[in-house]
């Protein structure tokens, strides 16, 4: 399984997926850091992590790569405030195993999203 974190995401939120991962001998998740490589992955072994800063609805990025066959989670921000990067990879680390769940539960293209104040992961589209 590949889980692809675009550029957005702070680099050091993805060594430490990427470390606790590594604890794990039978887990078979490698953390990908944007690296503009996405389209050499295989869509269905692939989950993207993006931003979505649409003040209504989805960005089309989140979109196609939805349509694209990706499974899609959407950091929802709606501010052009800057991001709270602490915030966020806190957020994340809260959510990973709930994150996980839904990852290993669903198998075809799916859209999800999630923000600061989520205590859970919202399924948009499947």
């Amino acid at each position: 399984m590949n889980i692809y974190l675009d550029r957005n995401y702070p680099k050091n939120l993805v060594k430490a997926l990427d470390y606790l991962h590594g604890i794990s001998p039978s887990d078979e998740i490698e953390i990908i850091y944007g690296n503009g490589r996405l389209s050499d992955l295989d869509t269905e072994n692939t989950v993207v992590f993006l931003f979505d800063r649409a003040k209504k609805g989805l960005e089309r990025t989140t979109e196609l790569h939805y349509e694209d066959g990706y499974r899609v989670f959407a950091f929802m921000t709606r501010t052009a405030d800057q991001i709270d990067l602490f915030k966020l990879s806190l957020r994340v680390l809260i959510l990973w195993k709930k994150i996980l769940d839904v990852i290993k539960d669903k198998n075809t293209p799916f859209i999800c999203s999630y923000g600061y104040k989520e205590n859970k992961v919202r399924e948009i589209e499947s």
